[in-house]
């Protein structure tokens, strides 16, 4: 479980989101709370391995690494078959 931290390490301040990634509903009436109290910032549709994990909503500032582990182990993932076990369509 990822702690949020306590304070920003460039100014100080104790109001901190969390950043979120990926594709979002605009209809989400949940998420749009935790966006208009802070809780959360939105990072954009993609996530790497250098992207940022906290967003200081007084500075700006974010900071933050995700681990490795973080993005799991998708070199071996391949997609599963059709139900008359063919290799499904490649675009």
């Amino acid at each position: 479980m990822i702690t949020k931290p306590k304070k920003c390490p460039n100014c100080e301040a104790d109001s901190i989101a969390k950043i979120l990634y990926g594709m979002v509903s605009p209809c989400d009436e949940g998420l749009n709370k935790k966006l208009d109290a802070g809780e959360i910032f939105l990072g954009g549709c993609c996530i790497e391995k250098d992207s940022p994990q906290w967003h200081c909503n007084s500075c700006n500032h974010e900071w933050g690494k995700f681990k490795d582990s973080d993005f799991g182990d998708y070199t071996n993932f391949t997609l599963p078959k059709n139900s008359e076990n063919q290799d499904p369509p490649r675009y």
